[in-house]
């Protein structure tokens, strides 16, 4: 009895095994499902722009929050309140602006990359 693997990045996508009263039954046909072709890498741009997107304005939003967060944490247990709570809100805003300005510059590169290739 012969058990073949047929791998795709290194997952398991189909086991045929040969020799054996259940050869007809076991084997997988030679035609596999199409979502191994929409689970590839690289996948669709538009739902990789799409993620891109998410993840910024996710990364705003929790860059501010625990910005203020901390800041009022910071606030009741120094009590200095508003002030360190105004400033770890403005951190906050900036960390998400840095964020928001890196994958700008990464989205360029691999625009640019993309247009020479």
């Amino acid at each position: 009895m012969t058990v073949r693997l047929f791998l795709a990045n290194g997952v398991v996508i189909a086991v045929r095994i040969t020799n054996s009263i259940t050869y007809g039954r076991l084997s997988v046909p030679r035609v596999y499902a199409s979502v191994l072709l929409h689970m590839a890498r690289g996948g669709d741009p538009q739902w990789r722009s799409l993620g891109e997107l998410t993840s910024i304005g996710m990364t705003m939003v929790l860059c501010t929050v625990i910005g203020l967060g901390a800041g009022y944490w910071v606030d009741r247990w120094l009590g200095t309140s508003p002030w360190l709570m105004l400033a770890g809100l403005l951190l906050g805003i900036a960390a998400g602006f840095v964020n928001l300005f890196r994958s700008a510059k990464t989205a360029e590169r691999r625009m640019d990359k993309s247009e020479h290739d």
